[in-house]
């Protein structure tokens, strides 16, 4: 008896953003990737049917169908349980297509996705989360992620008081890697400036 085995990406969620260009980029999480919040699993999926006027073509690779039709495509590598990787880039257009060119219901969703200060053009790895509030795979255990530049690691919003441990548990365990990381702690929100009391006058006004 045959088995039916799952095909390898029935578990990836593809999703879509642009960068501050315009320009359109596909990712796919495998099974541990992260991704924006209140995201279908077919997001990019609907991108692409929608650009090519069909369904998806199950023998096509995604990333050789993203990049014909103008897409750039980042896959998620392997992060550990404590911090969160970025997605690195693993093929571009030869002639990238701009948001513009997207149906209207797509470049909306496209807007709220706009990547400020980012080119996938130039940049190999892309940190939705430096801009992105996201939903994450191992949601308990991560506390940190790795920027795109890749050294700068910050604190996941809402993890800030277990930052420091993390940074504690990293340099005792792989002081090597850690010489190469700049941990930046979270900055402490502003105080208000405190109203100065008016001085009374001997009236008591």
């Amino acid at each position: 008896m045959d088995d039916d085995f799952p095909a390898a990406h029935s578990m990836d969620t593809v999703w879509f953003a642009v960068d501050e260009a315009g320009h359109v980029g596909i990712f796919t999480t495998g099974e541990d990737g992260h991704v924006p919040v209140h995201t279908d699993q077919d997001d990019g999926l609907e991108l692409m049917n929608a650009l090519e006027g069909k369904a998806d073509d199950p023998d096509e690779e995604w990333k050789d169908r993203a990049t014909r039709l103008g897409l750039f495509y980042y896959g998620y590598g392997w992060g550990t349980s404590a911090i969160v990787d970025p997605y690195q880039r693993e093929a571009s257009p030869p002639q990238p297509i701009h948001m513009d060119q997207l149906p209207p219901a797509l470049r909306k969703r496209a807007r709220k996705r706009c990547l400020k200060k980012m080119d996938f053009a130039q940049q190999a790895w892309i940190q939705p989360l430096e801009q992105l509030e996201c939903d994450l795979s191992n949601e308990d255990e991560a506390v940190a992620y790795l920027c795109g530049d890749g050294k700068t690691v910050r604190p996941i919003p809402g993890k800030e008081d277990r930052f420091a441990g993390f940074c504690e548990q990293v340099r005792k365990e792989n002081p090597k890697a850690a010489k190469k990381l700049v941990f930046e702690e979270p900055q402490e929100k502003p105080k208000k400036p405190r109203r100065r009391r008016r001085k009374e006058n001997d009236d008591g006004k």
